[in-house]
């Protein structure tokens, strides 16, 4: 049985909403670590990341969890369980190791978080004359980590310009427009790369991406069509195509500060959709199903609770209303208005955890629903403090 919580350096006693931002910013680190030049980081990247969507799925459901941390107790009492020490500050270099040793602890202490610590040490690998691009992907990344994109893209930039490497130049490419923000840059990088080498199934991807960041649709999905046509075997295009359309719907997802991710409108909403749909379409594995899955519940809409009290008074006073024809109209309008904006989007739902107000029309079916059962309640109060008042009276006389 895999134990999430030792494998993810996670703490077990965390609430659900504080497990749920680790495995997001757990998820992010990991992401972006699949931009490595080495292959064997990238591998093991995407297997973190995987393992990462599993523990999601049942960690953060409560009933799940509670289910697995059951089960992981029982196994516990068999036999004593590994542990990892995050806050251990990594193993130390042995005396006189060479430039390798020091890049690896480098990319340590980067993995564990203490980017400023691998930021030391890849000084001192620099000061000994390493020339690694993995030296140079672990200062970049720690730049970013901690902001600092301008630097980040400089240490990239030099290690391609000293390599060479269109493998590293690629790589900077998607850093830049999906990490660092810098997308100007990447089309400058891009049009280089593409008169170097024309037709490369990954720059075309990268290409359709940058039209789509630009708003040129039409644009980017008639080159989608173009090297369809010319090139109708090749797989690997439509990999990179699902992971463009993937990296451009989570342009529409908004973070809030404290670590949770929302949609901010319908119209995100709907570009939301409509990208993780063209990701599946594109090539549909167990991620791009499951992200088109997420963005379709998220479009569904669910009763708003909240209004059923509301909703109750307002039918009660259309069937008293209705001898008088006007009065009975008014208020069937009210209902139909009621019940019509009481099926919340199930993203402006989770909005609200963030941002706690619901649009426009919601809203004020919200706002109508709260002063009809506020009214019925504080009514219900005053007739038995009336009625309380009354016996009382009556008793003392």
């Amino acid at each position: 049985m895999i134990n999430y919580y030792v494998e993810l350096g996670l703490d077990p006693s965390m609430d659900d909403e504080a497990l749920e931002k680790a495995l997001r910013t757990l998820k992010k680190k990991w992401t972006a670590r699949t931009n490595a030049p080495d292959l064997q980081k990238r591998q093991k990247a995407e297997r973190m990341i995987e393992l990462l969507n599993e523990a999601s799925r049942i960690l953060c459901n409560k009933e799940d969890r509670e289910d697995y941390d059951r089960r992981l107790n029982r196994e516990k009492n068999k036999q004593t369980a590994p542990t990892i020490n995050t806050q251990d500050a990594g193993p130390a270099a042995p005396n006189g190791a060479g430039a390798a040793a020091l890049v690896s602890l480098a990319e340590s202490f980067y993995e564990r978080g203490q980017y400023q610590q691998a930021l030391e040490i890849a000084a001192k690998a620099l000061a000994a004359g390493v020339n690694d691009p993995d030296l140079y992907y672990t200062m970049s990344m720690c730049y970013a980590e901690n902001g600092d994109y301008e630097r980040a893209y400089d240490t990239m930039y030099y290690s391609v310009s000293q390599t060479q490497d269109p493998d590293l130049k690629a790589m900077l490419i998607r850093l830049c427009l999906r990490l660092f923000g810098m997308r100007d840059r990447a089309r400058q990088l891009l049009n280089e790369m593409m008169r170097d080498y024309p037709d490369t199934n990954m720059l075309v991807a990268y290409d359709v991406e940058w039209d789509l960041y630009q708003g040129n649709e039409a644009l980017a999905e008639a080159k989608v069509d173009d090297y369809r046509q010319t090139y109708p075997e090749d797989q690997q295009f439509l990999i990179y195509l699902q992971d463009s359309y993937i990296s451009v719907a989570d342009t529409f997802i908004t973070e809030h500060a404290s670590g949770g991710e929302y949609l901010a409108d319908q119209a995100a909403m709907d570009n939301y959709l409509k990208y993780c749909t063209k990701a599946n379409d594109a090539y549909s594995d167990e991620g791009s199903r499951e992200k088109l899955e997420k963005a379709r519940n998220l479009n569904k809409t669910t009763f708003n609770r909240d209004n059923i009290g509301g909703l109750v008074v307002s039918i009660v006073l259309t069937l008293i209303l209705m001898p008088t024809i006007i009065g009975a109209l008014i208020f069937l309008a009210a209902d139909v208005f009621l019940v019509k904006y009481s099926l919340i989007p199930n993203w402006m739902i989770l909005r609200t955890d963030y941002t706690e107000s619901y649009d426009g029309p919601y809203r004020v079916a919200h706002i109508i629903c709260t002063i009809l059962w506020g009214w019925i309640k504080w009514s219900w109060r005053i007739f038995w403090g009336m009625m309380d008042f009354i016996f009382r009276v009556f008793a003392s006389a």
